[in-house]
C-alpha cells in the first residue's frame, strides 16, 4: 500500500513539473520575430545578426560564434552567375547546416544562399512565435529576391521545411534529405562535396523568373 502510494505521488509532482516550464530564459519567447521582408540581402543578414545577438539566449561565452552558426548567408562564385539556390534548414536547425555544401556549389559557380526561418536561431520557445505563414511567406519573399539576381532559381531543404517549399513552389523544391540516401556515396563534408552538387543538379527542377515574383518550371 505504502509502495502504490509513493508511485502515485511521484507521478503527480512529475505530472506537475512537466505543466511549468523551467525557469530560464530559453523558456521565454522573445518580445518579437524578425523581419524578414527587407529589400536585399545583406540588410536581411545585418538585421537578423543584430536581432539574434539581442535575443539568443547563449549557451557558450563564444557568441560571436553562436551568432555566426545561426545566422543566414550569401556565397558568391568568382564570376557571374547563372544559377542561384536557396536553401531552407529543418526544424530546429539553421542555415549553417549548409555551409560545407554552399561553399562547394558557389565554387561551381552557383550563387547560393542560406535563410532563418522565423522562431529559429535564438532560443526554444521562439518556435512557438511564428506559424506556416511566417515561413511561406519568408521563403517566398527570399526567393523572389534571389530570382533578381539569376536566370535559373533553385530551391533545397528538409524534413518540415520541405513542406513549406512544396507549398510555394511545388515544382521547384527538392528535399536534400533524399539525396543524402542516394545509393551514389559522396562526402558530405569539404570541398568533395561538389559531388553532391552535380547529384542535386540532376535530380530538382530547374526553374527561371518570369517576374518580380512569378517563377515557374522550366
Amino acid at each position: 500500500m505504502f509502495l502504490r502510494l509513493s508511485v502515485l505521488l511521484f507521478a503527480l509532482v512529475l505530472l506537475t513539473s512537466c505543466a511549468l516550464p523551467p525557469d530560464s530564459p530559453r523558456f521565454q519567447p522573445s518580445g518579437n520575430l524578425p523581419r524578414h521582408d527587407q529589400a536585399n540581402f545583406d540588410q536581411y543578414v545585418r538585421d537578423t545578426r543584430a536581432w539574434i545577438a539581442d535575443n539568443r539566449s547563449f549557451i557558450s561565452d563564444d557568441h560571436p560564434r553562436e551568432i555566426q552558426l545561426n545566422a543566414p548567408f550569401e556565397q558568391r562564385p568568382d564570376t557571374s552567375a547563372t544559377r542561384g539556390i536557396l536553401f531552407v534548414h529543418g526544424l530546429g536547425s539553421s542555415p549553417w547546416y549548409f555551409s560545407d555544401v554552399a561553399s562547394a556549389m558557389a565554387k561551381d559557380g552557383w550563387l547560393v544562399r542560406s535563410i532563418l526561418l522565423p522562431g529559429h536561431g535564438t532560443r526554444p520557445a521562439d518556435l512557438m512565435l511564428p506559424d506556416n505563414n511566417d515561413w511561406e511567406d519568408t521563403l517566398a519573399h527570399h526567393a523572389s529576391l534571389l530570382a533578381e539576381d539569376v536566370d535559373e532559381l533553385w530551391l533545397g531543404g528538409l524534413a518540415t521545411t520541405m513542406l513549406t517549399g512544396c507549398c510555394c513552389f511545388p515544382q521547384a523544391f527538392i528535399q536534400i534529405a533524399s539525396i543524402f540516401s542516394s545509393p551514389q556515396p559522396f562526402p558530405i563534408f569539404g570541398t568533395g562535396s561538389i559531388s553532391m552538387t552535380r547529384t542535386i543538379s540532376s535530380r530538382i527542377s530547374r526553374c527561371r523568373r518570369v517576374g518580380p515574383r512569378s517563377i515557374i518550371a522550366r
